[in-house]
């Protein structure tokens, strides 16, 4: 996992074509205010989902993991937690749907927390279970960038 602010990344730390396209992606946003929720497909397999939604208590999420995706996890407007544990640590929930790539979790003894703020990013490999949505202190509103990468070579 690696978790930082997009202004000082230095993406020579993921040199695969497919993370230089998502972190392009991120630096040529200019106008936050222009997004709309959706799907956009870039090259090298990349997909980019734009998401609007209200942050949620944690008892009512779930833990997830993909097997065919990273997920970079970036917040455009907002603050919210994620809770990151060990895959291995996880019991399942819901048995993987391979359309959606998608397996669901109990919860965990113990997990992790990153406390996310505007410009914030996370990469979450497929060796980590993740908890996005959770509310700090109450619902509240977050604008938010997933870009799906590739896990394969």
């Amino acid at each position: 996992m690696i978790k930082a602010n997009i202004v000082g990344v230095d993406t020579a730390v993921l040199t695969t074509k497919k993370f230089e396209t998502a972190f392009n992606f991120l630096k040529k946003i200019n106008d936050v205010d222009r997004l709309e929720p959706g799907t956009i497909t870039l090259d090298n397999g990349v997909k980019v989902m734009i998401q609007s939604y209200e942050t949620s208590n944690e008892e009512v999420l779930d833990f997830e993991t993909h097997d065919r995706y990273y997920d970079i996890q970036y917040l455009v407007k907002g603050v919210e937690d994620i809770h990151l544990v060990d895959r291995e640590d996880l019991e399942v929930k819901v048995h993987y749907d391979s359309e959606a790539d998608i397996t669901f979790y109990h919860q965990p003894k113990y997990w992790d927390v990153v406390r996310f703020k505007e410009g914030d990013f996370v990469v979450i490999g497929t060796d980590l279970g993740h908890k996005p949505r959770v509310a700090r202190e109450g619902s509240a509103p977050v604008m938010k960038i997933v870009i799906k990468v590739p896990a394969d070579a």
